[in-house]
Parts: structure tokens; C-alpha cells; sequence
């Protein structure tokens, strides 16, 4: 008989990185963050299932392991296309795994509720945890009409989904929560500076924009303003980004640090009054709350990421579209605040911030989850 109350879920999804144990997605631990805060919070977790490509990683069956108290199952599949191979991972997996017998089987991507629902039939509930990837995904209608609950990772991604199929209903937002055990409030003295203290943090990649800000950048120096600009992180960018900065003659106001720890990030940003990622695509990015947990205002991109929880002159900027007099006027905006109003900038940014904490991200996530048992 079901559990209502204390039902049991399954979790899949490759992007629960675990170390030692690479996953071809093992980029970021907000998922981990939320599925590993949720089991604090004492949501019945009986595993996470990673399907990983047999061709990235031969296996000849299923391997499980423990981490932090989770049972992890890596399990290798083939592609979609190929239905034979598909069919015998279906098999394979079907054997191994159907002692689980989960209440609620939760599928962060839509190939992985294509694999899930094959395996565990029509018995449990179906929660599909909906991702920016998931827009190009040749199998996306098929999760979206196979599921009980549609949740997003954000709101714009949300609004983007019903445009395309209004029929689907998101009945929730499954945002990351930040870490607040390192905050810190923007110091006055720090606030009240003519020095504009820029800062951004994440992969350089042409979907962050950054040549953009670059260019937005010296546009602002030959209007007077004195700046620096600390690009932390690397990519395939970062020579073209590096030459562009000598190009445009701000070579000796920014600095590209390469990839470091968290700590020197949250160092660098306690130090700033900006944080300035305009991403397009973008489904949130957690580095924009991380900023926030250190004071910054930030500067995003409307319809992606962050717009949806930031509000446009209220702990940040949002553009429109991300060229290089948009990101100036924001720049612009900021300088010509009163010290009072700039204060409040900052105030309010924190304050966002501490508002989506790790506990309260958690604590929403195992709700709309344990929602899916429940008719309404």
C-alpha cells in the first residue's frame, strides 16, 4: 500500500555529481545541494539513478554506492535512437533496480523520464523537474504529457514552456538555494566609492557575454569613470577575451584570474559593488545569489536566469538584450544613485539572497515533490 505521508522517492538524474564517481554532466552541485538538502529534511530518499552513456562509461551492469547517506545507482544506457540497445538497457536496468519499488519517481530531464517510465511502468507518480537543456529535446512532449508535476529550475523557463505548449502545467519553480554561512553585508565605506568594482564568476563561454561587457567597459572609461573589472573562471574564450581587453585599451583595469575556490570568489565579490553575468540562454545560475550573498547588486539578462527573482532597480539591473549600451546604462545607473539609495541597492540584494537560502530551496523542493501524492 502507498505511503502517503512518507512516500518513497527515486531520484534521476546525472547531474547528482559524486567524486571519485564522474558523471559526464558533473559540472555543478546544485542539484546535489537540493536532493541532498531535502534528505535532511527527511524526504524518504531511496536512491538517485544516473544513466550514463555506455559509450562514456563501459560498464557491464549497474554499480551502487553510498554517498553522504544516499543510495546511488550508476547505471549505463545507449541513446534514444538505437531501440535495440535501448531495449536491452531497459532490460538490464529493469532487473537491477525493480527491488526500489518507489512512490514517486522524479527525473531531472526529460530522457531520463524516458528511461524511468520504461523501466518502472505506470505505478508510481512522475515528477519532472524541467531544465534549460530540456528546450532542444527531441523528446520533450513525450515528458511533459508522461508526467503527474512539471516543475522548472526558474520562472523564465517556466514562461518559455507554456508559450510552446500551453497545455502543459508548471505547478512549480525548483530554484537553487545559496550557502549564507559565508555572507557578508556590503561595508559602507566600500559602497560610498567612486572606484565602480566589477566582478563576474562562471565559464567563458559566448552565451555569458562577456565581450560585451567588455566593450560596455571602455565606453565607460572614456565617459571618466574609473573602474576594475575581475573576471574569475575560465573557458574557451579567455584568450580572445584577454586580447579584446588590450584592443579596447583597459588591459590594466581587468584582471582574469583563472579558475579558484570558492572562497577567492567570494572574496573577490565582497569586494565588489557589481556582479555582471547578462547570460542568454540562461536557466538560473546560482553565481548571481552567491554574489548577492556577499552584498553585490547584480546585473542579468530579462526573460533568462535571475529576472523572475530579481526585480530592475531593486537589488539589480536587468537588459533587455545584452549589448553594450544596455550593460553602460546599468553601469551608468548605479554610479548616479544617491549613497543612500546605492546603500539600498546592496541592503536588498543580501536580503534576496537570504531568502533563498540552501534550507528554504530544500525545503520547497521536497514540498512540490511530496505534492505529487496528493489530488487537487
Amino acid at each position: 500500500m502507498m505511503n502517503v505521508n512518507h512516500p518513497k522517492v527515486l531520484i534521476v538524474s546525472n547531474l547528482y555529481s559524486v567524486a571519485g564517481h564522474v558523471s559526464g554532466a558533473n559540472i555543478t552541485t546544485a542539484v546535489k545541494d537540493l536532493i541532498e538538502g531535502a534528505f535532511s529534511q527527511r524526504m524518504n530518499v531511496i536512491g538517485v539513478i544516473r544513466f550514463e552513456s555506455i559509450f562514456r562509461k563501459p560498464a557491464a551492469g549497474c554499480k551502487t554506492f553510498l554517498e553522504n547517506g544516499v543510495q546511488v545507482f550508476d547505471v549505463p544506457r545507449v541513446g534514444l535512437r538505437n531501440w535495440i540497445f535501448a531495449k536491452a538497457t531497459m532490460l538490464l536496468s529493469r532487473r537491477e533496480l525493480s527491488s526500489l519499488k518507489p512512490n514517486i519517481v522524479v527525473c531531472h530531464r526529460a530522457t531520463n523520464l524516458y528511461f524511468a517510465k520504461k523501466i518502472f511502468g505506470s505505478s508510481p507518480k512522475y515528477v519532472f523537474v524541467l531544465h534549460q537543456s530540456d528546450l532542444n529535446s527531441e523528446i520533450l512532449s513525450y515528458a511533459l504529457s508522461e508526467s503527474d508535476l512539471i516543475l522548472a529550475r526558474s520562472k523564465p523557463l517556466s514562461d518559455r514552456i507554456l508559450k510552446f505548449y500551453p497545455s502543459a502545467k508548471v505547478s512549480g519553480i525548483v530554484g537553487s538555494g545559496v550557502d549564507m554561512s559565508n555572507a557578508k553585508r556590503k561595508d559602507r565605506a566600500l559602497v560610498d566609492s567612486n572606484i565602480l568594482k566589477i566582478v563576474f564568476a562562471g565559464r567563458l563561454v559566448p552565451l555569458k557575454n562577456i565581450d560585451v561587457v567588455l566593450v560596455a567597459l571602455s565606453k565607460l572609461r572614456k565617459q571618466g569613470q574609473r573602474f576594475s573589472f575581475k573576471v574569475l573562471g575560465d573557458g574557451p574564450l579567455r584568450e580572445i577575451l584577454e586580447r579584446t581587453a588590450v584592443e579596447l585599451g583597459i588591459k590594466d583595469s581587468v584582471e582574469f584570474y583563472g579558475h579558484v575556490d570558492k572562497f577567492k570568489v567570494l572574496s573577490v565579490m565582497s569586494d565588489s559593488h557589481l556582479f555582471v553575468m547578462p547570460s542568454a540562454p540562461e536557466t538560473f545560475g546560482l553565481a548571481y545569489l552567491e554574489a548577492m550573498s556577499q552584498g553585490c547588486a547584480v546585473i542579468g539578462h530579462r526573460g533568462w536566469g535571475i529576472d523572475g527573482l530579481v526585480e530592475d532597480g531593486v537589488q539589480g539591473y536587468l537588459v533587455n538584450e545584452a549589448n553594450d549600451q544596455n550593460i553602460l546604462d546599468c553601469f551608468l545607473r548605479y554610479m548616479r544613485l544617491p549613497g543612500v539609495q546605492r546603500f539600498d541597492l546592496h541592503e536588498e540584494a543580501f536580503n534576496l539572497a537570504a531568502r533563498n537560502d540552501k534550507s528554504s530551496a530544500a525545503e520547497n523542493y521536497k514540498s512540490l515533490i511530496e505534492s505529487v501524492m496528493y489530488d487537487v
